[in-house]
């Protein structure tokens, strides 16, 4: 790779990245991510790329990891901003977003996972919806 791709890997092609993790913009009218009125927006997308040659495996941000035949983004659908190489977070957030039955929506949020267990614990109908199991308490001997 050129000191000019390495500064600019916007110029990518998508079989080109190495195995990693890009951020990634995607483009204004993009047919890749509908928007949810319901969901925080993010304005960056994480790129996952695995693997070498004919078993090279993409995925944006937690969908599923398919090859280049079958990735649903077309390179032109997004701009590869730089690979990541250390992955710093502040002002992490989780969010729960569901609607009712009359389609109303509701929102919880928490900043750490313990926080979120104790969520799925305290309100049974969101554990039930979110598939949350607690890990049964093993006895000691």
């Amino acid at each position: 790779m050129s000191q000019e791709e390495n500064e600019n890997p916007r110029r990518m092609k998508l079989a080109e990245l190495e195995p990693g993790i890009y951020k990634v913009k995607i483009n204004k009218g993009d047919s890749i991510i509908k928007p949810d009125k319901t969901e925080p927006r993010p304005t960056a997308h994480l790129l996952f790329v695995k693997g070498s040659g004919e078993q090279k495996t993409y995925r944006l941000d937690n969908e599923l990891a398919q090859t280049k035949k079958y990735f649903v983004a077309d390179e032109s659908e997004f701009e590869v901003i730089r690979k990541i190489t250390q992955v710093s977070i502040n002002r992490q957030r989780i969010h729960l977003t569901w609607k009712d039955e009359d389609g109303d929506s509701y929102l919880f949020s928490t900043t750490d996972a313990w926080a979120l267990k104790a969520m799925f614990e305290e309100f049974k109908f969101l554990a039930d919806q979110f598939n949350f199991r607690p890990q049964r308490k093993r006895k000691l001997d």
